[in-house]
């Protein structure tokens, strides 16, 4: 149901009345159907609400709508009286109603207050002012008007007003047959009500925020003037003063149980507690049989510990979250320091590398910590005999004297004494005694002496150097002194 504005302006007359009725009758019903709404709901959960009463605007409509001493019916009847006027019909309307709780007599002022009534409704009081009442209520054509349309050649034309549709003239001043405006108004919104109550309503709002028809623009007085005019404070009047908030009693426990310590069982222990700690006040909330009614501000005072509660647990789950990844960390921490230690124990390269490599992660990388520099400095020996190391065993594979004695002093240099060493020695040694035998070889050569020869090329063959020049030329030369020494016995023999 799109129930339209209520109408308030600076002059306001029949026009006005008549859509205020309609819509002071909307509200009615509008009322009856929320109250109704809350106490179906109220007895359904076995609440007592009789206390809560809503604002009747029934006593507003009889004093419009009644029969014989109703405004309408006034102002019908004010119709029928010879020489009745506008004036003569404010006259009898102050009269009638004065005394009426929603009724106000013309004020003194102006020309205007003089000649207007107010209606109290229940979204304010509306002046009304009566000049052109009864004419405005009559449902009646012009003469002239309706002797043309009913005397065009037309058919069509001349059948748009039946024949009896404009009556005679009585001797009262009105038209016979016919019914006012107002009467017509009237039993069309008493259809329309029947036709409501035997319906389930749904009301739409449309609330309009400015008169600019601009985004962005919210005008407060005309925004607050149309809740009251649609009758939406008075709803929230309603439900303020009976229990606005409901809970069910699954939502209800798990929402405020952890507000109290220690938790109880079910939903009526619960509230007993919150009572005794002053949280939900006597009176201000109900127990009904699936939900808790409560009043606004214990609920707000439900939520406000609530949140307080469950930032406690927040707290504390955090300081959890936080023991354990802290915990974590020192865990972690401690087993990249053991893995440095143990590292440096065992002198290991590859473990004490990727444990050094950890200990990006340790707090300022690790550079506060003796343990972290020593592992440092360990690292660097380490790589330091690695690459001796390799000197030796490429100078050993190579037999080259010069990188022997290069890599040999740098392990001497660095107090380094691993296998390789003695074999870089002995190989060595064993280079000096070669170049030794062949120098020894070579002397022996120029000597010309064959027993000397022969000592120097058998201690070249024990250190298996004869692949050399020399001994090719020791042995050439040891034939031809065999042979000059066989010659010589001869020539003497």
């Amino acid at each position: 149901l799109d129930i339209f504005g209520f109408e308030t302006f600076d002059y306001n007359s029949f026009e006005q009345l008549c859509i205020n009725y309609c819509n002071e009758k909307l509200q009615y019903h509008f009322n009856e159907h929320i109250f109704s709404l809350e106490q179906k709901a109220y007895k359904e959960e076995g609440i007592d609400v009789s206390q809560i009463t809503f604002a009747d605007n029934q006593p507003t409509l009889k004093m419009l709508e009644e029969k014989k001493k109703g405004i309408f019916a006034q102002v019908d009847e004010e119709m029928t009286v010879p020489r009745g006027s506008d004036q003569t019909l404010l006259t009898k309307i102050s009269k009638q109603h004065d005394k009426h709780p929603a009724f106000r007599k013309p004020g003194v002022k102006t020309n205007y207050e003089r000649e207007s009534f107010t209606v109290v409704h229940y979204a304010g009081p509306v002046m009304y002012n009566t000049t052109g009442f009864l004419e405005k209520n009559k449902d009646k054509l012009s003469d002239d008007l309706e002797k043309v349309i009913t005397g065009s050649k037309s058919e069509f034309v001349s059948k748009l007003i039946p024949a009896s549709a404009g009556g005679k003239k009585t001797g009262r001043g009105t038209m016979s047959g016919k019914t006012s405006i107002g009467s017509k108004f009237k039993n069309q919104l008493n259809a329309l009500m029947q036709t409501l109550n035997a319906t389930e309503p749904h009301f739409i709002r449309c609330i309009k925020p400015n008169d600019e028809k601009e985004g962005n623009i919210f005008t407060a007085q005309m925004v607050i003037d149309q809740l009251r005019y649609a009758g939406l404070l008075e709803v929230c009047r309603i439900r303020q003063i009976g229990y606005p908030v409901r809970k069910e009693f699954k939502d209800f426990y798990r929402r405020y149980n952890p507000t109290i310590k220690p938790g109880v069982k079910d939903v009526k222990a619960l509230t007993a507690r919150l009572e005794a700690d002053g949280l939900l006040p006597k009176g201000e909330y109900q127990l009904g049989k699936t939900k808790v009614f409560m009043r606004n501000g214990p609920y707000n005072e439900l939520e406000a510990a609530r949140e307080i509660a469950l930032k406690d647990q927040a707290i504390l789950l955090q300081s959890y979250a936080r023991r354990f990844i802290m915990r974590a960390r020192y865990l972690k921490y401690a087993k990249t320091i053991a893995a440095m230690q143990d590292g440096m124990a065992k002198r290991d390269y590859e473990k004490l590398k990727s444990a050094i490599q950890d200990a990006g992660d340790l707090p300022h990388g690790g550079k506060h910590l003796t343990v972290f520099a020593d592992a440092q400095k360990v690292l660097r020996r380490l790589e330091e005999e690695m690459a001796a190391v390799k000197l030796l065993t490429d100078a050993i594979e190579k037999r080259d004297y010069s990188l022997l004695m290069g890599a040999i002093g740098r392990c001497e240099e660095m107090k380094f004494s691993p296998p390789e060493v003695k074999k870089a020695k002995d190989l060595k040694k064993l280079i000096e005694e070669e170049r030794a035998a062949v120098k020894a070889l070579a002397a022996a050569i120029s000597a010309r002496k064959l027993d000397d020869l022969k000592v120097a090329m058998d201690k070249v063959s024990k250190l298996k150097k004869t692949d050399c020049d020399e001994w090719k030329q020791a042995e050439t030369l040891k034939k031809r002194l065999l042979e000059e020494e066989e010659a010589t016995k001869a020539v003497e023999a």
